[in-house]
């Protein structure tokens, strides 16, 4: 992601806060290309939602989901 990108002001200045402070962006309407396009499906965005809730928990250290 670079300055001026869409999705770059809800992590812009994220630096000069606390050491400790860490958070996710999940916005699924990043996710606009024509190939994207099977992931607005139901099935689509519970794949999406799956694949971050693994992604939370590996970055925890915890065992992914089944």
């Amino acid at each position: 992601l670079q300055a001026n990108e869409r999705g770059w002001v809800c992590i812009d200045g994220i630096y000069a806060g606390p050491g400790q402070l860490s958070g996710a962006i999940f916005e699924p309407g990043f996710i606009d290309t024509p190939e994207h396009a099977a992931l607005w499906t139901s099935d689509g965005l519970v794949q999406v939602g799956r694949a971050l809730a693994a992604g939370v928990l590996a970055w925890g250290g915890r065992a992914p989901i089944a």
